[in-house]
């Protein structure tokens, strides 16, 4: 198994696995009763081409005759991103939009704890989406290639690196394999919605952030924290 940057002729490819991984592996996202179109619109707006691919930051795992085995979308973070940019998907789906209301309120309860001068300057790495194919499943590709994300995060410039799994074995490589800590988690049975709803009951699964602290640097000490999160605050009113 050989693992490389995600060629632009895959792109397509990989974010059709993504759209059909939706309708199976992801325990939330398969019930939000989406047609396969708008799990593609999704997926291209969480991972775009310009900032994942034309970047050279995502990965693909290849067979030894060339073959895709698995894929893992990368770029950096944007802490700017409002939830308003997928207001026609959570338009559509009470399920997805109470999933963006979860992560992103994770998020604000954990941000004390993360690395925000990273976060708001551009050295945090992002990982939205990855999927294996069905064939090699438990074969080790998910791993590796989460792993060389960690080496690649590294060699790009990246102090850290953040993802949101809501698959368990996903998160048990993050957290053991890369060194992940888990900086807030939620579960899908419990979560209320602002609207006071539960639009992920019935899943039975959970979500995290987790973050893989890649090197420490002076801008991420404590010191610095209300600086860059006032940053955020101020740039994401008016952006």
């Amino acid at each position: 198994m050989v693992i490389e940057p995600m060629r632009s002729d895959e792109y397509e490819r990989c974010i059709d696995l993504a759209s059909a991984a939706f309708n199976t592996n992801n325990p939330i996202m398969k019930r939000a009763g989406l047609s396969v179109e708008d799990y593609r619109a999704y997926a291209l707006l969480s991972c775009s081409k310009v900032k994942s691919v034309d970047t050279g930051l995502s990965l693909v795992a290849r067979s030894a005759d060339g073959e895709l085995l698995a894929f893992l979308f990368l770029k950096t973070f944007d802490p700017y991103q409002k939830t308003s940019d997928f207001k026609e998907m959570m338009r559509k789906s009470r399920t997805t939009a109470g999933l963006i209301e979860l992560v992103s309120g994770l998020y604000d309860n954990a941000i004390m704890s993360m690395r925000i001068g990273s976060m708001a300057t551009g050295k945090a790495l992002h990982c939205p989406m990855g999927g294996t194919l069905p064939s090699v499943n438990g074969k080790g590709a998910g791993k590796a290639l989460r792993m060389r994300a960690c080496e690649v995060a590294l060699e790009r410039g990246f102090n850290t690196l953040l993802v949101e799994p809501a698959h368990g074995a996903t998160r048990h490589i993050w957290t053991k394999y890369c060194g992940g800590i888990v900086r807030g988690e939620a579960s899908s049975e419990t979560f209320a919605s602002k609207a006071g709803d539960f639009p992920l009951k019935g899943s039975e699964s959970s979500v995290s952030v987790v973050e893989v602290v890649l090197r420490k640097v002076h801008r991420d000490a404590a010191v610095y924290k209300p600086f860059y999160l006032a940053k955020i605050v101020v740039l994401s009113a008016v952006m």
